[in-house]
């Protein structure tokens, strides 16, 4: 029969972990809030040795690392050493020393047999101040001295266990507290022991307490876009005597009254006996929408918990909605990751190993890389590692031991890639470590990749906070991701010019999202076809607004033994599929020789882009050349090649130039000024900037495009003010939406419904001035004028 305190020893990895089961306790298993819960803990050290780790269960798991059990242990030695000695005091046995000692070895053998195991601090406080006060009635003198040698057992004995307790770990982490400590006060303990919890339907260990003395950076509440619903509380914060920051987070699963915490533990119990069949027939949809089904599973499952308890908890919808949601993450959901990728700032998440010893670890908007307070098992990763493999399709094992995937789906949030990698890869033995990246579920425009790293909704705040009296006056005040009136039109008038492409930069450097932004200024009138081996590109966004653009799956670089078709012949067959832009996620092998053969076959029809690694455009010529073995000649099928990175002390990554490469040069594009920068990232003025290049016409790219209209032809001077003209377009619209407080007139829809506008007027004012003067002519101040007009009119009709 379970009783409370019944206690197991398991290994992992060589390490003792006790398990003490608290669930027949009547007290809660917190020892650093319970003094029976210490008492249980000390005494079962005592009992049968020094652990690696203890944990207490009891429907929520509460654990202690080693630092803190090695405190428990040392403290349990120390008491186990004082009674004995209490024993050896026998200074009571003497007649003459009865009468002064017997109340003392009374006191001091409650103190060190009973009080010291649930109140340490307690005792050690009490025991001081006791023997204080004897030493002031002995010097003072008493009626009936003892005998010397009584005492002088008696004053070796309190200096002896002064001396004890005062240099053990958990004395000397509070003793500055010491002089005002109250006897019962468990505070002192909250400062030396944190316990990870973990509820048991839950698979990870949350640091709930904050850490100590450390600055408090930002805190907020991160909010579940379908339910609607708070699902954690997030607290930034600067860590003492360290460069790290921590991400704490705070679930609501871990801050359950008990008696919800009853009701899923329950729930888990009945589904866990519930047959398959019965959860599938649910709803009849099981298989296409799993979640869903058990969603609703869930709802009748805590409603039929609910209803036979002895006594049934008064729960609102919102309140079962909120047991079901956290039911479902924590079973076919992926637990705390959820959370994670719910919370829009966070852009990369990293597990490694060893699982269950090392906490996550994620970047985020605004604060850079954080350590978290959670600190998944080795079951709840290779849980993650599991489900990802089955939903993607993909080998994950010795023989494969990488996976790169896009099926890590999270209902409402952005998508993500994740990357895993397994034994023998990792040095232990069948865990995994993942890499999660975050990518925006819609494209990222040009007027959007501009934009401050703010909501327009913040943005008002700011300006009521900062005193500012017009929306206009706030687009002079943050820092600028893209320099609107220069390398948006720039970049527009390229784009237009069906020029290939190359996005270079490192990781974390905002290549996919630039390439996005590339993408949405093609013209929905050309179709595109997108090669990945890990979907990123928002392709199925990019749909719903029109655009006639196919996604190509190919298999990973890094897969062996894949039935997934290669990048190189998915390159190859975008080929046969007619004219077409292609854009490929990132270049990594082979598929490179094919593509440059696409951007060769390609040249002057349609957009040919793609990512790649690499520092600077020679960087990319060195991996393109000599890693990838294209040749010289048919790099210089490359037009533009466009750097993205993280830039010290700036919010974000950052395009940092715009370089042509030239055609006319042989063996090093270096040395014989192949490269030629457009644009140059100012740091001083933390935007981008014409170089002079630019400025003088030095471009062989823009004038090609411009040859091949009679409106540009030999006339530098409208090709530019074609450029400024396109700039201005896209700096309107972002005032535009400035000025009606709406961010969704820079969002995708209504951004590209405003370029085909610009197009068209373009177009017609382009033909209007040819029918009268026989020479077309792009009009910039007409064309502006009139795109004004259309803008007025469809943000009063966007309907936010």
């Amino acid at each position: 029969m379970a009783k409370c305190g019944n206690t197991r020893i398991e290994y992992q990895e060589g390490s003792a972990i006790m398990i003490i089961d608290c669930d027949e306790c009547d007290f809660f298993p917190s020892i650093e809030n319970q003094p029976k819960a210490m008492e249980l803990v000390l005494q079962k050290i005592i009992d049968l040795g020094h652990p690696h780790s203890i944990r207490l269960e009891q429907l929520t798991e509460y654990e202690y690392n080693p630092e803190q059990t090695k405190i428990l242990s040392q403290m349990a030695d120390v008491i186990v050493t004082l009674q004995e000695e209490v024993k050896k005091l026998d200074v009571a046995n003497h007649k003459e020393c009865k009468s002064f000692f017997g109340p003392r070895m009374a006191m001091l053998v409650d103190l060190f047999t009973h009080e010291i195991l649930l109140d340490p601090i307690g005792a050690y406080v009490q025991f001081v101040r006791t023997t204080n006060e004897d030493k002031k009635k002995l010097k003072a003198g008493v009626p009936e001295m003892p005998r010397a040698d009584c005492l002088d057992k008696y004053a070796r004995f309190v200096e002896y266990a002064k001396k004890q307790l005062s240099q053990t770990s958990l004395i000397t982490k509070i003793d500055p507290d010491i002089a005002r400590f109250q006897i019962g006060d468990r505070s002192g303990y909250t400062t030396v022991f944190q316990a990870t919890i973990k509820p048991d339907f839950m698979r990870s260990k949350i640091q709930a307490q904050y850490p100590l003395n450390a600055q408090i950076l930002d805190s907020y509440h991160v909010v579940d876009p379908v339910f609607k619903m708070t699902v954690a509380e997030v607290t930034i914060f600067e860590l003492v005597d360290s460069e790290q920051r921590m991400y704490h987070v705070v679930p609501i699963e871990a801050n359950l009254t008990w008696e919800k915490y009853n009701i899923l533990h329950a729930a888990k119990e009945r589904y866990e006996t519930r047959p398959t069949a019965e959860i599938q027939d649910h709803t009849g949809a099981y298989l296409e929408n799993p979640r869903g089904s058990l969603f609703n599973v869930s709802l009748g499952i805590i409603n039929d918990v609910v209803r036979s308890s002895a006594t049934p908890m008064d729960l609102s919808k919102e309140e079962f909605e909120e047991l079901a949601a956290i039911f479902v993450r924590n079973t076919i959901g992926f637990g705390v990751i959820e959370i994670l990728l719910t919370d829009k700032k966070v852009q990369d998440i990293v597990v490694n190993t060893p699982n269950a010893q090392t906490p996550i670890y994620i970047k985020m908007r605004g604060f850079g890389e954080c350590i978290t307070n959670i600190t998944p098992t080795v079951a709840e990763v290779k849980s993650w590692g599991t489900r990802l493999k089955f939903l993607s399709g993909r080998p994950l094992d010795r023989s494969h031991p990488i996976l790169d995937t896009d099926k890590l789906e999270v209902p409402g949030n952005f998508r993500s890639r994740t990357a895993i990698i397994t034994s023998p890869l990792v040095p232990e033995p069948d865990q995994y470590a993942l890499a999660i990246r975050q990518h925006a579920p819609d494209p990222v425009t040009f007027a959007r990749y501009s934009q401050p790293l703010v909501t327009y909704k913040e943005m008002s705040a700011k300006v009521k906070r900062w005193g500012a009296t017009t929306w206009g006056s706030m687009m002079l005040a943050p820092s600028k991701r893209l320099d609107i009136p220069l390398a948006a039109g720039l970049l527009s008038f390229l784009i237009d010019g069906k020029r290939t492409f190359l996005v270079a930069g490192t990781r974390s450097s905002g290549k996919t999202t630039l390439l996005s932004s590339l993408l949405v200024n093609i013209s929905r009138k050309v179709r595109i076809i997108t090669i990945e081996d890990t979907l990123e590109i928002p392709v199925g966004k990019l749909k719903e607004i029109g655009f006639n653009i196919q996604s190509l799956k190919v298999a990973s670089a890094l897969a062996r033994g894949s039935r997934e078709v290669s990048a190189e012949e998915g390159i190859r067959s975008t080929l046969r599929l007619g004219d077409s832009s292609l854009i490929v996620g990132e270049v990594r092998s082979t598929e490179a020789r094919s593509l440059y053969e696409a951007m060769r076959v390609g040249a002057l029809a349609n957009v040919v882009a793609g990512t790649i690694h690499a520092n600077d455009p020679y960087g990319v010529f060195d991996r393109v050349v000599n890693d990838l073995e294209v040749p010289t000649t048919s790099f210089k099928a490359t037009d533009i090649v466009l750097m993205a990175r993280p830039l010290p002390d700036k919010t974000g990554p950052r395009m940092t130039s715009i370089t042509e490469v030239r055609k006319f040069w042989t063996t090093d594009p270096l040395t014989e000024n192949g490269f030629v920068e457009l644009v140059d990232f100012d740091h001083d003025a933390d935007a981008l900037e014409p170089t002079e290049a630019l400025l003088r016409g030095d471009s062989q790219i823009i004038k090609e495009i411009g040859a091949r209209y009679a409106a540009f032809a030999g006339q530098w001077d409208r090709i530019w003010e074609n450029i400024i003209l396109r700039s201005q377009v896209i700096k309107e619209i972002i005032a535009k939406a400035i000025e009606r407080e709406n961010p969704d007139i820079v969002r995708a829809p209504f951004y590209v419904d405003a370029l085909d506008a610009f197009r068209d007027i373009s177009w017609e004012v382009h033909d209007e001035i040819k029918a009268q003067k026989g020479v077309g002519y792009f009009d910039p101040s007409r064309i502006l004028r009139l795109f004004k007009h259309w803008l007025d009119r469809a943000a009063k009709e966007l309907v936010r």
